[in-house]
């Protein structure tokens, strides 16, 4: 069993009597103030989470400084984010957090946006690799005398982020017989952003004329900072399973298709997901 020092019994016995005398004495607030010291809060850090053509989502990394020789606990967080002067989110997440004694405790608060609220600040400012941003709100503490609201604030520049997306799709048909046909998929995917793109994973389900043609995974190279790269994923179709409006669509040479893409990157660092739906006509060539 491990024996209390001395601060942690002093700091226990405060809370006990502010437990027993109750919250409206204000000489047991006294004491339980000198006995608790104020966190200090700073961000340490922001990730990027997820990213669309609809959404931006990024992370909050704070870091809470508790000088106490007993725990507190973080009751909620507000956080206004701004860039480039335009408020583009603000709001309130619930704590939950733990703050162990005489430690430094990471807070995760993570902020959703509109993509095209973000590109609208992009555009405006013409913001090529970098955009200024200013964070602020508060974290409040439970505490034995009452919510303890901590003020933070953090201003620098922040990464502009821009979706991946398919620059062209196309399907190179090899060998067709009448039992089926071979082909490769290409899918050239192009990273608008200032920095390498590293995919992870690249997860595609393709539809053409309304039906399932073809999923899987590809298996890409990193591409370079406003660079693109070509994907392909062998595929073999059979006539017999599929039916024969493959085997239409490869003599007309063209269809209507529907890409779904769930993808995983490298952005900075961070590990970023994309799912994206892209539409269009697809054009066969031999």
């Amino acid at each position: 069993m491990k024996l209390m020092s001395r601060k942690q019994l002093a700091a226990l016995a405060a809370v006990v009597v502010f437990t027993v005398i109750g919250p409206g004495c204000e000489k047991t607030k006294q004491v339980i103030g000198q006995s608790i010291k104020p966190p200090t809060v700073e961000l340490n850090d922001i990730s990027i989470v997820e990213i669309s053509t609809k959404r931006l989502t990024i992370m909050l990394h704070l870091l809470v400084e508790n000088p106490n020789p007993i725990g507190l606990k973080v009751a909620s967080v507000t956080y206004t984010l701004e860039l480039a002067g335009k408020p583009l989110v603000s709001g309130q997440t619930d704590g939950g957090v733990d703050l162990r004694a005489g430690t430094v405790n990471q807070v995760d608060v993570t902020l959703d946006m509109v993509y095209s609220d973000v590109l609208a600040v992009y555009e405006a400012t013409k913001a090529v690799d970098e955009v200024p941003y200013k964070i602020s709100g508060k974290i409040t503490l439970d505490t034995p005398l009452g919510p303890l609201p901590l003020p933070y604030k953090s201003e620098g520049m922040m990464p502009v982020v821009r979706p991946p997306k398919v620059k062209s799709i196309g399907i190179d048909v090899g060998d067709v017989s009448l039992s089926g046909l071979d082909a490769v998929i290409k899918l050239t995917l192009e990273n608008p952003n200032g920095f390498p793109l590293e995919i992870n994973y690249l997860n595609y389900s393709l539809f053409l004329e309304g039906k399932p043609f073809s999923s899987g995974v590809v298996i890409g190279k990193p591409i370079k900072p406003h660079g693109v790269e070509t994907l392909n994923a062998p595929v073999n179709i059979s006539f017999g399973s599929a039916g024969t409006w493959i085997y239409n669509l490869a003599l007309k040479g063209q269809a209507s298709y529907l890409l779904q893409l769930d993808a995983g990157y490298m952005m900075k660092g961070d590990k970023v997901k994309q799912s994206e739906e892209w539409k269009g006509t697809l054009k066969f060539w031999k």
